[in-house]
């Protein structure tokens, strides 16, 4: 039932179960569930609040002050403004799907908050369990925060400013863009997922995990502290910028994917390239601490073979055929300290028994060799 009173300096509206009687802190779920409906309403300064079980679907309207939602309630906005505030408590459910909102839009608890269709001039956040969805048509200016154990999906729409994930739930992007002036997709804790859609910087740090793949499209990525990236497809073009991946830390690992433009470059972290399309235009560069692993066989470094471990050349051309198949021919340079170093795996198809046979005979004649060392010193 509608709860029209005043509050303080704020005329305050609430929507609640049927023949509830008790206060707010305690929810009405036996009781009748209201469904109200408010069009073309103009509540300049007021607090709209629903609670329990209820619904709002809010059609249009105008709200000058906070709309909050409690319980298990539910809100569906279709147009109209809100000033202040959006909050989402407790288990309910908001999702506005329409309108020009200069509100901050706030989601706790295990609370699900939906935007699809809506101008978000200010900035989102996440926090407890939560779980925040764009859908397209979301305009989300002001970037967003997610922290906690909330979740973030972006199945389509446009964030930005900057959007930091430093939550220990899952970031999963499908589709849509983390883009415009200083936008940037910060990820520091759990886990995150890159299928699809834009990120024009990706910045991983702490102990984050990122995965790229499908055909995500990413402008940079930096990685630092003991963060993990693992590039499974997608693109990495680094047109806007001098390196495509940049490593102070952590580790990255190239399988697969395209990388255009611009340095795969470690200074202090470690990356590993086992595979990939790794284009005309983009260079190995290893420098100050960094350390660079590429895997795979018939290396050469200016047309002349190589031997498997440290590059002793501090620049060159280096060429060869990836542990995934895929051909290498790309220009690298290292400073002093750091290492690009050359790793044995087998081509794709080739007969791995045939490997591990080598590898257990190196073995064995390792064994044999200590033995008899140590028989000679007796």
């Amino acid at each position: 039932m509608l709860e029209p009173c005043c509050d303080g300096e704020f005329q305050r509206v609430r929507v609640r179960n049927q023949g509830c009687t008790s206060d707010e802190s305690t929810p009405c779920a036996s009781a009748t569930p209201t469904r109200a409906v408010l069009a073309d309403g103009y509540l300049a300064g007021s607090q709209l609040q629903v609670y329990d079980a209820s619904t709002l679907d809010a059609l249009d309207p105008y709200v000058g002050g906070r709309l909050e939602a409690f319980d298990d309630a539910a809100i569906d906005v279709r147009g109209g403004r809100v000033v202040d505030a959006v909050l989402a408590h407790d288990a309910s459910v908001v999702s506005l799907g329409g309108g020009f909102a200069t509100a901050l839009l706030s989601a706790g608890d295990s609370s699900t908050v939906t935007l699809q269709q809506v101008d978000l001039e200010r900035s989102f956040s996440g926090s407890g369990s939560a779980t925040l969805v764009l859908e397209p048509g979301a305009l989300a200016r002001g970037g967003g925060t997610v922290f906690g154990s909330a979740n973030l999906v972006l199945r389509g729409g446009v964030v930005r400013g900057a959007l930091s994930f430093g939550s220990n739930g899952t970031y999963t992007q499908e589709s849509g863009s983390v883009s415009g002036g200083a936008a940037r997709l910060a990820v520091s804790a759990g886990s995150a997922e890159l299928r699809g859609g834009f990120v024009s910087r990706l910045e991983a740090t702490s102990s984050s995990e990122t995965t790229i793949s499908d055909t995500a499209l990413i402008g940079e990525i930096r990685v630092s502290s003991s963060a993990v990236v693992e590039v499974q497809g997608g693109t990495v073009d680094a047109t806007m910028t001098s390196a495509a991946i940049s490593g102070g830390g952590g580790s990255v690992v190239v399988g697969a994917g395209t990388v255009r433009n611009g340095a795969i470059e470690s200074t202090r972290g470690r990356i590993e390239i086992r595979g990939g399309n790794l284009e005309p235009g983009v260079q190995l560069r290893a420098i100050q601490f960094g350390r660079i692993d590429v895997l795979g066989v018939d290396f050469a470094v200016d047309g002349q073979p190589v031997a498997f471990g440290p590059i002793a050349a501090t620049s060159g051309q280096l060429s060869g055929v990836l542990a995934s198949g895929e051909a290498l021919d790309l220009p690298f340079q290292r400073t002093a300290r750091a290492v690009i170093e050359l790793v044995l795996m087998p081509e794709p198809g080739a007969p791995h028994l045939q490997l591990g046979a080598a590898f257990a005979l190196l073995a064995l004649r390792r064994a044999w060799s200590g033995g008899c060392g140590a028989g000679r010193r007796r």
